[in-house]
């Protein structure tokens, strides 16, 4: 009888938590992204900063090149306290993901809003403590909200406007790429272009350059055109010493982004990517830096020069000489 009594009890403590649960996000179904929680033009934010002082901080800031507009992160790992107020830092242009976020707080949407919240809505949102802000600066003035718990049964948070004390759900995938920091929001490749538009590439090293032609007679077996690349005296003919070379090329990603001038690098390759037409699609240069083992790239996309695989890089240096002056089209002269 004890027994039936102890499972009856259980019984009733978790059917009074599912019931509890249920109350609390009975209008999930309800959610759209229409909510201005405020509204500020796209062109007005200049900062977006995350901070959870348990976890990671993350600030990325507008930066021009050329009148354009690009953004660049700084994250800080590890835990903060009076007596480790130092954090590990890193720095880097920000990736398609982060360029994503930008999108989704200019203006700030939220999925729903929950109404003026109580200490105890406030408590059971997990928004009643600083575990976590976003703080967003425009040009007239820097707006926070606090970053609450998880929504049950999906990943969008409960967020709090302190200066209207207004609760909302914002969508999970603003936070999530902030929290993981700089996995997720820095630049993960060289290029960004349509593999489908590229068509011929110029080398340039040591005032010699070459021109190959992409391949695009060769098929993969579903069909499919392969990354192949020929001499300009046999364009349908792939020529696989080329093709290998090319293919290191592309395998090349930034690893970080550590502060280098060009006096401290020696130049080693300059690869012009361009269609049909001859017009250029991008822009990769190969560097490395003196008296080390230390290789770096820089294209558009990066902005910077990015320090990148060691043992490739070297790869693609050894053959470059042969690569290039094999047939020579233009010969600089030396200066």
């Amino acid at each position: 009888m004890r027994a039936l009594i102890t499972h009856a009890g259980l019984l009733v403590l978790a059917l009074a938590i599912a019931y509890q649960t249920w109350t609390r996000d009975k209008t999930q179904q309800q959610m759209t992204d229409n909510i201005s929680v405020w509204v500020k033009a796209p062109h007005n934010i200049n900062t977006i900063t995350y901070i959870s002082y348990s976890k990671q901080q993350v600030h990325m800031k507008k930066r021009h090149d050329n009148n354009r507009a690009y953004w660049w992160a700084t994250t800080n790992k590890g835990k903060s306290s009076p007596k480790h107020k130092t954090r590990e830092s890193f720095s880097f242009p920000v990736g398609n993901l982060g360029n994503k976020i930008i999108d989704k707080v200019t203006p700030l949407k939220a999925l729903r809003t929950l109404g003026v919240l109580s200490d105890e809505k406030k408590k059971e949102y997990n928004l009643h403590q600083n575990t976590a802000q976003l703080i967003l600066g425009y040009t007239d003035k820097t707006r926070t909200v606090l970053i609450g718990d998880n929504v049950y049964g999906g990943g969008h948070r409960y967020i709090l406007d302190p200066e209207t004390n207004q609760g909302y759900v914002l969508d999970g995938s603003v936070i999530r790429p902030l929290e993981s920091g700089e996995s997720a929001l820095k630049i993960n490749q060289l290029l960004d272009f349509s593999i489908s538009k590229l068509d011929n590439v110029l080398l340039l090293s040591e005032g010699a350059t070459r021109l190959l032609i992409r391949n695009n007679t060769d098929k993969g077996p579903y069909g499919r055109a392969l990354f192949a690349w020929a001499d300009t005296a046999t364009p349908t003919q792939t020529d696989q010493t080329l093709t290998d070379y090319m293919r290191r090329i592309s395998r090349l990603r930034p690893e970080e982004f550590p502060h280098i001038t060009q006096e401290q690098l020696m130049p080693i390759l300059s690869v012009t990517y361009r269609d049909k037409q001859n017009k250029i699609l991008e822009t990769l240069v190969l560097a490395q830096q003196i008296n080390t083992k230390r290789y770096f790239a820089k294209t558009s996309q990066t902005k910077v020069y990015a320090k990148i695989q060691t043992d490739i890089a070297q790869k693609i240096q050894d053959r470059t000489k042969a690569i290039v002056t094999k047939t020579i089209l233009n010969k600089t002269p030396q200066k």
